[in-house]
């Protein structure tokens, strides 16, 4: 028996780090998956640009369910695309971030 899904009862969540003048981000249809990849794309994508000691990050997680295409811009959180509204706001958690070991070849 084929199992169906039904995609509008699936929830999306976007986890966002702003740092600085950017930001990390990811989504995922699980919040702590949504977490764990936007953090790990912070360390990849500015790892050799910060050094992350002991300060905390704060990741933002959004409903992103009804949205196909978002923008963040002046600091004012994610908006979707089409409609110009903001993404509604779920909760902030807050991290360590770890710079990657880099091999010295």
């Amino acid at each position: 028996m084929e199992t169906k899904i039904d995609y509008y009862t699936i929830k999306d969540y976007l986890a966002i780090i702003f740092i600085n003048g950017g930001s990390s981000h990811a989504w995922a249809d699980n919040s702590l998956q949504a977490i764990e990849d936007c953090k790990k794309c912070c360390e990849e994508d500015w790892g050799s640009l910060y050094k992350f000691g002991n300060e905390s990050a704060y990741i933002n997680v959004y409903d992103y369910t009804n949205s196909q295409r978002w923008y963040a811009s002046n600091g004012n959180g994610p908006r979707d695309s089409e409609t110009k509204e903001p993404l509604p706001y779920l909760f902030t958690i807050t991290c360590k971030l770890k710079n990657k070991k880099r091999s010295k070849t």
